[in-house]
């Protein structure tokens, strides 16, 4: 019985390493709201494991508290000019050069 429970727990550590992509990490922040300085879009990368180079994400983020955020998809083509704030402002989390 012990047997099994420790196969399940290897099975499950195992599929959790293959799955799980990583963190998405800011390097620039592009946009600030205008109306409400809690939401703002900004350009992220993600490391991939298992292949060399980074993936890439601009993602609209709404802070609901210092620790806790909501990220949806934005098409920056589309975005309202008069809205928003434009910042260019470079995070680096990634510590890239």
């Amino acid at each position: 019985m012990i047997l099994v429970f420790m196969g399940i727990g290897i099975l499950c550590a195992l599929k959790a390493f293959f799955t799980w992509g990583g963190d998405w990490k800011t390097q620039t922040v592009l946009y600030r709201n205008i109306e409400n300085k809690n939401q703002t879009v900004n350009y992220q990368l993600r490391g991939d494991r298992f292949a060399f180079g980074y993936k890439k994400r601009i993602v609209g983020i709404y802070y609901l508290a210092p620790f806790m955020e909501w990220t949806t998809d934005i098409d920056t083509l589309h975005l309202d000019k008069a809205k928003w704030e434009k910042l260019n402002l470079q995070v680096n989390e990634m510590k890239l050069k």
